[in-house]
């Protein structure tokens, strides 16, 4: 279902599945949650292997977004093919998640949000 690399800014969590359902975006999100309590907090999800998505597993990206933003953590998606980027995009899911072409793009967005987030803590004090 999915295969773990700790990096250290992020942990890759590769989908190893052909068909992503809804069962798999909950153990996403548990999973997420999970690895934020003991690896860290930033999450690069690799979905190349993915070749067909359930239309509901939209709503529980956008979730899993929201509850890492919220805590200050990064949650990007990565290696959509054309007709799942298109099928989120017909969700408006582009507008409310990361979603790269790139794992290399997936992995500056992180390196610019912990520094983002590196700026902003350092105004607070």
């Amino acid at each position: 279902m999915f295969n773990f690399d700790a990096k250290q800014d992020y942990t890759l969590i590769s989908v190893t599945s052909a068909h992503f359902d809804v069962k798999m975006a909950e153990n996403l999100m548990q999973s997420c949650v999970q690895l934020s309590e003991k690896e860290g907090p930033n999450f690069i999800v690799d979905f190349s292997a993915c070749q067909t998505l359930d239309a509901e597993v939209g709503a529980f990206l956008e979730t899993i977004h929201n509850l890492c933003y919220n805590e200050n953590q990064s949650f990007v998606c990565t290696g959509f093919n054309d007709a799942l980027l298109q099928q989120l995009k017909a969700q408006q899911l582009h507008f409310s998640i990361n979603i790269t072409p790139s794992f290399i793009e997936a992995e500056d967005i992180v390196r610019m949000e912990n520094l983002e987030r590196d700026l902003l803590n350092g105004l607070d004090e």
